[in-house]
């Protein structure tokens, strides 16, 4: 069960009332977008539903009845009827509920399956006088699981996935059962509560969060890489550079007079704005692009001096500020001691700007900004 990679998750009644359903308990949050992420398809039974909101008006019609004997009492204890408790009607409650209910199955893209079609009244009735599972053998019931066990064999024989039901009725997993479903070799697990279920995605989410994110950086790259012509003039534009960084890692020697060239070479490394399972087509995604580019510099050194091994006490023949000083001093323009070189030195520089997020890649690339990295 550790490893099963189930496509779609069916939930029974019992682990949604168990985790406060309508409410969105930490586990059923938790839950639901790892689901979103990995794209596992999330299913309850038409029966469930309906258990679920009769379940939820059962509870509401409750607690009006114990606010309704609440306010009496205040009032007997005022002497006077002077408290009433503003409370919807029934019609208004279960219109909200619904309303809250279709809320949660759109932003988490949770369908219905239908009761059963194909299986009829005689097969539910053998299956009950046989106490066949889910009908249980001690006790006189089991309809409502075998409505819902149905329900589900039926949707996954119109579209087989691995899937499992998140169920803590023990029923469903009883060998009877297990043996129904392998004779319409159906792969169909039973979890016991939504955590669990939850557990077995988050074993499966690093990976796929890695994946999802190394192929979304990939594409910006290679988007990037497709404009290279583009790029090199942003960056002539717009970069603006320092002598300390022109000079250093690698070291140039000299002074840089001019950035005469700028080349894309590569791109590194992307950082995006917004994870992957957060983009939808036609959003504007940015990004921060770490790249390697090529820079033709013009630079004025001294003229190199023919080294020799020094002595203890012994002054170097290199040429030093002082002699230049000299040289100028003496009526020499210190040019004559200068030369100029074009030199070609790799930089890192980072890239902003953003991308339309499209079904398989981005498109519309807007080029930002641009600083040494």
């Amino acid at each position: 069960m550790a490893h099963f990679r189930f496509k779609r998750a069916y939930f029974d009644t019992n682990v949604l009332v168990a985790d406060n359903w309508p409410h969105l308990s930490t586990n059923l949050t938790e839950y639901f977008w790892q689901s979103d992420i990995l794209k596992v398809r999330n299913f309850v039974p038409d029966l469930v539903e309906r258990e679920l909101e009769a379940r939820w008006l059962r509870a509401f019609k409750q607690k009006v009845e114990e606010l309704n004997r609440k306010t009496s009492d205040i009032n007997r204890h005022l002497l006077r009827p002077t408290v009433e408790a503003a409370v919807p009607s029934v019609e208004e409650a279960i219109a909200n509920y619904r309303s809250i209910v279709q809320q949660i199955r759109q932003a988490h893209q949770i369908d219905s399956v239908p009761l059963p079609r194909t299986t009829n009244v005689a097969e539910f009735v053998r299956m009950a006088i046989e106490r066949h599972p889910p009908f249980e053998r001690e006790k006189e019931k089991g309809f409502q699981d075998a409505v819902i066990l149905m329900s589900i064999v039926e949707h996954l024989q119109e579209s087989p996935e691995p899937s499992i039901l998140v169920s803590n009725d023990k029923i469903f997993g009883s060998p009877e059962i297990q043996d129904l479903l392998k004779a319409r070799s159906m792969q169909l697990e039973v979890v016991r509560s939504i955590e669990e279920a939850g557990e077995l995605l988050k074993k499966r989410l690093v990976h796929a969060v890695r994946k999802m994110t190394s192929a979304s950086e990939e594409k910006v790259s290679n988007a990037l890489l497709t404009m290279r012509g583009e790029i090199n003039n942003f960056i002539a534009e717009k970069l603006e550079a320092n002598q300390i960084w022109l000079s250093t890692d690698p070291y140039v020697p000299g002074t840089i007079k001019m950035i005469s060239a700028a080349e894309l070479a590569d791109i590194e490394r992307i950082a995006m704005a917004s994870a992957p399972w957060e983009q939808k087509p036609g959003q504007r995604v940015e990004f921060s692009a770490e790249a390697r580019v090529d820079l033709d510099l013009l630079v004025e050194v001294f003229p190199s001096t023919p080294s020799k091994p020094l002595r203890i006490g012994q002054p170097s023949v290199d040429l030093h500020l002082t002699a230049l000083a000299e040289i100028v001093e003496s009526g020499y323009s210190a040019l004559s001691v200068l030369r100029r070189e074009s030199l070609k030195v790799p930089k890192k520089i980072r890239i902003d700007g953003s991308a339309e997020r499209t079904e398989d890649g981005y498109t519309n690339i807007y080029l930002l900004a641009v600083q040494p990295g």
